[in-house]
């Protein structure tokens, strides 16, 4: 058994010494499923009513954002890193110019299920009233496209950060290649596996403490989502469709603002989960029953 272990440990190393070699060559990084780690859930044994242990100590500090700004600290650092990992995006949109435009977005997030809308932030940059390219293209369109970030393409989406002139292509610049999207004028990134494409229903400002303006809040619907092939959970099929994560999207997270993450992990449904899972089973319903029809054991107040 030790012999055994001992060849599965080696041939494991040998493995990624292949792939870190190859990555060293540049060689093009590959969707392998195999680079993801389904783990157990954390806590196995726990029941209901079980009081979560914390590794910490109980004591904590109390930051009010206003002090922050009395002592002239700026509290971006600070909030990003409370706020915990962010999905990041690549937002697509277009000048009525015709002329395209790609920026990083991590200010997104879903916001209703039965008919998806999603929710976005373009902020303004500090003592710049001037809007960003992307808000001025939003507001002419009414439309963008979200292209979900990938660690195969992670340094050319950074690269649309750049403070580029407006009449700059974005696309060119940073290499990625233009595919026509299906219900919006703005294109999708060809070398992203997920794009979402987006109309806005509505948008907010949002003030800074002198009250200027600090951001505009965009919530919009998705119309149309496109992802690779590859993606498609086993068993689906475009009439009832589902995206494997562990089938190499290795999506890019945010987790401060000079440090970013992989998603090549994950653990399966949780002792909670499975059992209320367990109880739509018993109803003969799935959770996409639940989502088109409501829960038939919800009770009515």
């Amino acid at each position: 058994i030790a012999a055994v272990g001992g060849a599965v440990v080696g041939a494991a190393a040998v493995l990624l010494g292949l792939r870190m070699k190859a990555k060293a060559q540049g060689e093009p990084e590959k969707a392998d499923p195999d680079e993801f780690t389904l783990l157990p859930p954390p806590n196995p044994d726990w029941t209901p009513g079980t009081k979560p242990t914390s590794p910490f100590g109980g004591e904590f500090e109390t930051v009010h954002i206003a002090d922050l700004r009395k002592n002239d600290v700026a509290p971006f650092e600070f909030f990003m890193t409370a706020m915990g990992p962010r999905m990041f995006h690549l937002c697509s949109t277009m000048h009525p110019d015709g002329t395209a435009n790609l920026a990083p977005v991590c200010y997104l997030g879903p916001v209703s299920e039965d008919d998806p809308h999603i929710v976005m932030g373009v902020t303004r940059r500090k003592n710049d009233a001037r809007p960003k390219d992307t808000e001025i293209n939003v507001d002419a369109t009414g439309e963008f496209v979200l292209n979900v970030v990938s660690s195969w393409c992670c340094e050319a989406a950074e690269h649309t950060a750049k403070r580029h002139a407006p009449d700059i292509d974005e696309f060119e610049s940073s290499g990625f290649t233009k595919v026509a999207s299906s219900s919006v004028k703005p294109f999708r990134c060809k070398e992203t596996a997920i794009q979402l494409e987006c109309k806005v229903v509505e948008s907010v400002d949002l003030q800074d403490p002198d009250g200027a303006q600090a951001s505009r809040v965009y919530i919009a619907k998705v119309v149309a989502i496109h992802f690779a092939k590859e993606l498609m959970a086993d068993g689906r099929s475009p009439t009832n469709p589902a995206i494997a994560l562990s089938k190499g999207l290795k999506p890019v997270i945010l987790i401060h603002p000079h440090q970013r993450s992989c998603v090549t992990s994950a653990f399966g449904d949780t002792k909670a989960r499975s059992s209320y899972a367990a109880e739509f089973k018993a109803c003969s319903m799935s959770l996409n029953d639940i989502a088109k029809n409501g829960d038939p054991q919800a009770v009515e107040s």
